[in-house]
């Protein structure tokens, strides 16, 4: 409202972290709105749901009672009055052909604790409230009849004044403001407040106080024309706004340009989104959002939206009903985007006649359903979170899945037609060589140069010719993601000791093994997070650059020409490096540069593919390392894989004995074991997001005494399990007997371990 020139927000005066004279001076610079206090009181339940039914009418433009108008008033009165820091203030509304005091509202600050004089104060307004002017008489009379407002610091010297009602209530009335109440066509009332509270330290009313009741008096008029005339209209945005108003919530309009936190949204679900009439709008905090809501009132969906997605609603802006309702029809679109898509690509590249399906005339990559087709399946796929794409040419037509959560599901069948076109499209995009298909080829697509959405965004593109056609893989790699905190990988206490002990060592060599998708480079990232320091150089050879962290030198790696793993690492040995990460070992030459730089006094982190933590030694044997160098130069393996977290409509189940053998129950054990459901949050799946199980073997005396022998795998795995290692099977059902998954998915992840001795 300052930015508009009109007045300050009502709502936020009595609320401001400030002494009122250096608020004064704020209203007269026309400052931003000021931050409240943090115990700012906040309006009671009580008073709020008194409203509800109010605002869910007057947001939804059905008709308006008089108790509606009561409403409306009542709910302003008070809070104006400290506001403006003055000593009573009263509603007028014409009826009857006179002037009547509809309501009255006198400031505790004229008794305190003194009772007795509370009681006289009410009696006053008693007296007040069974009084009526008659129409054009005194100040009241005057703004109602010319409909200006009326600012009078000397009343008792006003000609205006009516001395009258003074003298009837008692009450020394020494300055005053009247504003009118106007609908398009007349005044039907006024509101008037008297006396500048001494607290204030302010003698006078000031203009900005007239600016305040000026905007109640406009809004409150409103209302009152929608009661006297149902058939009155009112504007969605301007609705919105008196909501606010009334609400105490800030008020927000959508311009063409807004664009929804598409993450945020993935997070809460569309479906709650509709039900709830609820919208995600800003990530406050790790566990905190801000919404947009028609009615912030909606207690009871307030309650639910917290309860189900887990998040607590820190701020709520008051948005157009209209713009609440555009989004959700958006939903609906995007719930069958891909669908309307695919149909356009079938018109265009499929013709149908007795004997064949054909493409139709001139159909290229370059046509606009298959460009909207690519890009359709990618933002779709971005939206639901999967990781990866692949795109599979079969014998009759060509396969899109998806891998949510480490799980490939299929998402939509195309026309065997669309396949040339739709593969060449995406080579475009990877800036690959479309006449190319008997050989695999790799890029890299830049989203946001293909896209006029606020999606950020690149894709590590794989092409691999199969029987049926050439295959397309594409591992989304969002740049608006953060490494997370290492407290948030799962890390059980056990292993999380050890690990933050191990990655502050000066130098050695730390290894993360497990297949490809199992969260190696994610831990990388948040060790090398928590280590960082203006004190030390770090540098990270990568293929690709996943996530840009700050304080650190990051190369992407280019094979091209010649840029390769062990290449960087020859490089980095001459730029001074303290920590080094290099993105894979999987060469003899960039192993034995690892090993050189872990034994030269640099801490240098990489990823191994192996299955577990002891097959790394035999990984690096089979390189052709030399076991004194592995065992000199080691610090730690840890083996990773991810599993899907139990969705929170998760149930309790009492396990049969195989299964509590399997999870490790001990007889006397008080907890439960929880097995998946399923609900509209985890589209029926049972689970929502994942969590990591890990492998820590440390080095030791004894490990590195097997390492020069060049014992076995499982002769290194019994040692460090005796010497405190968790295995993976030991991590995983540790978080089943913690109801973070269930048996079912451990076992899919991870298999139970062999004997051990």
């Amino acid at each position: 409202n300052i930015r508009r020139g009109l007045s300050l927000p009502f709502e936020t005066f009595g609320e401001v972290d400030m002494g009122w004279e250096d608020f004064q001076l704020f209203k007269k610079l026309g400052k931003g709105a000021p931050a409240r206090k943090k115990d700012a009181p906040q309006p009671g339940v009580g008073s709020k749901r008194l409203l509800g039914a109010l605002l869910r009418s007057l947001a939804t433009k059905k008709t308006l009672t008089i108790e509606d108008q009561n409403s409306v008033l009542e709910a302003t009165i008070e809070k104006v009055l400290e506001t403006v820091q003055a000593q009573a203030i009263t509603v007028y509304i014409i009826e009857d052909g006179k002037i009547a005091f509809k309501y009255n509202y006198i400031s505790p600050n004229l008794w305190g604790d003194n009772e007795e004089l509370k009681g006289k104060y009410m009696a006053q307004r008693d007296r007040l409230l069974q009084m009526t002017i008659p129409l054009k008489k005194g100040i009241v009379g005057k703004v109602i009849d010319d409909g200006k407002s009326y600012i009078s610091i000397d009343a008792q010297n006003d000609k205006n004044f009516l001395g009258e009602v003074d003298t009837e209530t008692g009450f020394k009335t020494q300055s005053m403001i009247t504003v009118p109440i106007r609908t398009e066509k007349e005044s039907v009332g006024a509101i008037q407040v008297i006396n500048k509270d001494s607290l204030s330290g302010v003698p006078f009313f000031t203009k900005q106080d007239v600016q305040v009741l000026e905007e109640v008096a406009g809004y409150s008029a409103k209302v009152i024309q929608k009661v006297q005339n149902p058939d009155f209209q009112l504007d969605e945005e301007e609705v919105a706004f008196y909501v606010s108003k009334l609400s105490n919530f800030p008020y927000l309009k959508l311009g063409d340009d807004f664009e929804l936190n598409m993450k945020l949204v993935e997070l809460v679900t569309t479906d709650l989104i509709k039900e709830l009439e609820i919208v995600p709008y800003e990530k406050t905090g790790e566990s905190t959002v801000s919404v947009l809501m028609a009615n912030p009132t909606e207690f009871q969906h307030k309650e639910d939206f917290q309860t189900k997605t887990g998040l607590k609603i820190s701020d709520v802006y008051v948005v157009a009903d209209k713009s609440v309702k555009n989004i959700i029809d958006g939903f609906k679109k995007l719930d069958t985007g891909i669908g309307e898509v695919a149909g356009l690509v079938r018109d265009e590249y499929t013709r149908t006649d007795a004997e064949k399906i054909e493409v139709a005339d001139g159909a290229n990559e370059e046509s606009a359903p298959i460009v909207a087709l690519a890009n359709r399946i990618i933002e779709d796929a971005y939206v639901q979170g999967a990781s990866d794409i692949h795109v599979e040419p079969r014998e009759l037509d060509v396969l899109v899945r998806y891998r949510v959560d480490g799980v490939l599901a299929e998402k939509i069948a195309l026309p065997k037609s669309s396949e040339r076109p739709l593969i060449s499209r995406i080579k475009i995009m990877s800036e690959l060589d479309i006449a190319e298909k008997r050989l695999p080829q790799d890029g890299r697509i830049v989203f946001k140069k293909f896209t006029k959405k606020n999606v950020d965004l690149d894709l590590r593109v794989s092409t691999a010719p199969m029987n049926f056609g050439e295959k397309v893989c594409m591992r989304i790699l969002d740049k608006q993601k953060s490494a997370l905190p290492l407290d948030a990988l799962g890390f059980s206490e056990h292993n999380m000791e050890k690990y933050r002990k191990i990655i502050k060592e000066p130098y050695g060599m730390i290894l993360h093994a497990g297949p490809t998708g199992s969260g190696k480079s994610m831990t990388l990232y948040s060790a090398l997070g928590e280590i960082v320091s203006p004190k030390i150089n770090i540098t990270t050879a990568e293929d690709p650059i996943e996530y840009t962290l700050k304080g650190i030198n990051q190369m992407q790696m280019k094979k091209e020409i010649g840029l390769t793993f062990a290449r960087a690492l020859r490089c980095f040995l001459r730029q001074d490096p303290n920590i080094i990460l290099v993105g894979e070992i999987r060469d003899l030459e960039t192993a034995e540069i690892a090993v050189e730089a872990a034994l030269t006094g640099h801490l240098l982190f990489s990823t191994i593919h192996t299955n577990d933590a002891s097959t790394v030694v035999t990984r690096f044997l089979e390189m052709g390392i030399e076991p004194f160098m592995i065992s000199s130069s080691m610090l730690c393996a840890c083996a990773q894989r991810l599993m899907r977290r139990l969705c929170k409509c998760k149930v309790a189940y009492e396990p049969d004995e195989n299964e509590r053998k399997i999870a490790q129950i001990p007889p006397d054990w008080k907890g439960e074991i929880y097995k998946k459901k399923g609900c509209s949050k985890c589209s029926g799946s049972g689970y929502k997001g994942r969590i990591g199980t890990h492998e820590l073997l440390i080095m030791c005396e004894e490990i590195r005494d097997l390492i020069n022998s060049r014992a076995t795998a499982q002769q290194i795995k019994v040692v460090a399990v005796k010497n405190g290692m968790e295995t993976l099977h030991d991590d995983s059902m540790l978080k089943v007997r913690q109801g973070i998954t269930s048996i079912e998915e451990a076992l899919r992840v991870v298999k139970v371990d062999e004997k051990r001795d």
